[in-house]
């Protein structure tokens, strides 16, 4: 058993330092010292104040990831490095995450729909990495990505291709560059080389 020698309000006043027989413990945040009508000259034993610092510790990251939230929209992998730069432990963001699932407060599924619909002329490839980069799951990825049609590639590629194309002369040079540069923005060498000969129509181009 252990000594609550002191409590000291941190400069945030939702905080507080609980000080152990003479040395400082943990911090707890102040709803929970309230909560566990904790008191100096109190003797507690250290498993009780592990539970009570968990408690505490996951209420304040929840805090923190709200507050995050109200900010921008994250997805899971994302939140979760904040919250690991934030100092937390893993088994606390565990527990913050499943909250925030619960709530709705976090939804993969959504977000990569609507990230998809915000991604303007990027390739479907190109997506697909950026959401990759992101740590979402490739179950997320391959079931919202599978609906970007083929249609939709050409279409997006055609515009590309007309915004990277415009005021430059029709030489073959040209028709290369634009070539590489859409092959190179993720779209396929196929529909990249047919959208680029309709961009170049006085360009000789060899059917290889």
């Amino acid at each position: 058993m252990a000594k609550i020698t002191d409590i000291k309000y941190q400069k945030n006043k939702d905080r507080v330092n609980i000080y152990l027989d003479g040395e400082f413990y943990t911090g707890l945040m102040t709803e929970t010292l309230l909560k566990n009508n904790l008191k100096v000259g109190d003797f507690v034993d250290e498993s009780k104040i592990s539970k009570i610092q968990t408690e505490s510790e996951t209420s304040f990251a929840f805090e923190k990831a709200l507050n995050l939230l109200e900010k921008k929209l994250y997805f899971e992998r994302e939140l979760r490095l904040k919250l690991k730069d934030k100092g937390y432990l893993d088994e606390t963001i565990d527990i913050v995450i499943a909250k925030l699932k619960d709530y709705n407060y976090i939804n993969d599924d959504l977000l990569v729909k609507n990230f998809i619909s915000s991604q303007g002329l990027k390739s479907k490839k190109e997506i697909e990495f950026k959401l990759k980069q992101k740590g979402v799951s490739d179950y997320y990825i391959k079931k919202h990505t599978d609906e970007i049609s083929d249609d939709s590639e050409k279409e997006k590629c055609a515009k590309l291709c007309a915004k990277y194309a415009k005021n430059k002369e029709n030489t073959l040079e040209n028709f290369q560059k634009t070539l590489r540069y859409l092959v190179g923005k993720g779209f396929s060498y196929e529909t990249a080389r047919m959208v680029t000969i309709n961009c170049f129509k006085d360009i000789e181009v060899n059917d290889d």
